[in-house]
């Protein structure tokens, strides 16, 4: 459904060599804005750009988004912009930050969102918070990697945090953005995780109160630190068993977050229309927080943006009826 409007490639040898891409995929009611793909972090398991994140900045956002943003905007007439990188917090394009940058997206006129991934979780800053506070445009959502819930594991992934240091951070999104979503990512079996070591991540998932995570068992990446650790490789059936285990950790920790949902009414960017097998019409889209809603309806809505009462929490998903 995504179109692709805008596309460059950019090589960098800096020791260690990566592509890095800058791409824009455009639909009549969702943008997303890539900003590069490849890490500024030093991180063990994935293979890094090593060129950081100043060095590229975001041209075509800042293109895009200068004086001619509001025809382009009416023309595409898109509900929702999001912010793309793997480190999006380190945005700086000559001293200007991604607060910056959020606050010149939400002058554009029209009814739209924001969103921006992924964060670094040593990276958000008081004022990106602010900002996400202050901005109407802007949701409650942030995307945190953690990786593991054990410190020693988080050393060896040359992480810059431990998991006190974690817990801290979200801690302090939740007391200043009420209803902010954060979600996470996990690794099970980095070479040389004990089981001890991993029972710390499943404990870390349930006592962050994690609203969702990506999980994966450990595969090893060419040219990086870690997978020269052959000898501290996990063997395969071990990784698989420990992903069945974080996954069905994942699901109970989402469907938490999720009945805490019922009966609140809330605002849902429609994002699909369908007729299910049964003869049921169904629409599904968004919250600002990033929370799924199906909800029965006659009407294809997408695009528009709806009010809808939450009758009830499922894994993955909401269901809710219209305002």
């Amino acid at each position: 459904m995504l179109t692709k409007i805008k596309y460059a490639m950019i090589q960098y040898e800096k020791g260690c060599p990566s592509r890095i891409q800058h791409f824009l995929k455009v639909h009549s009611f969702a943008k997303l804005i890539g900003e590069l793909e490849g890490l500024d972090e030093h991180t063990q398991y994935i293979l890094e750009a090593t060129a950081l994140v100043h060095d590229i900045g975001i041209k075509p956002a800042i293109e895009i988004y200068g004086s001619g943003a509001g025809p382009y905007q009416e023309k595409e007439g898109f509900k929702e912009i999001t912010l793309l990188g793997q480190n999006v917090d380190s945005y700086n394009d000559e001293g200007k930050n991604l607060s910056w940058l959020l606050r010149q997206i939400n002058s554009i006129e029209g009814n739209f969102r924001i969103r921006f991934v992924t964060n670094y979780p040593t990276d958000i800053t008081e004022e990106l918070i602010d900002t996400v506070i202050e901005l109407d445009k802007v949701c409650e959502y942030f995307h945190i990697p953690m990786q593991s819930g054990d410190d020693y594991v988080l050393k060896k992934m040359n992480r810059r945090y431990d998991v006190k240091t974690y817990k801290i951070i979200c801690e302090h999104l939740r007391s200043r953005i009420p209803d902010v979503t954060i979600t996470s990512d996990f690794i099970a079996g980095f070479p040389g995780e004990t089981e001890e070591q991993f029972q710390n991540t499943l404990n870390a998932m349930t006592d962050l109160e994690l609203d969702y995570s990506n999980t994966a068992a450990y595969s090893p990446r060419e040219r990086t630190v870690a997978a020269k650790w052959t000898d501290l490789y996990i063997p395969d059936n071990v990784k698989e068993e420990r992903l069945a285990r974080l996954n069905e950790h994942n699901r109970k920790c989402c469907l938490t977050s999720n009945q805490k949902y019922i009966g609140r009414e809330m605002e849902v960017l429609i994002e699909n229309f369908e007729i299910r097998k049964n003869g049921d019409k169904v629409i599904s889209g968004r919250t600002r927080n990033n929370k799924i809603v199906h909800i029965k309806s006659d009407k294809n809505l997408i695009g528009e943006f709806v009010m809808a009462k939450i009758t009830h929490a499922r894994t993955w998903y909401l269901n809710g009826e219209l305002l």
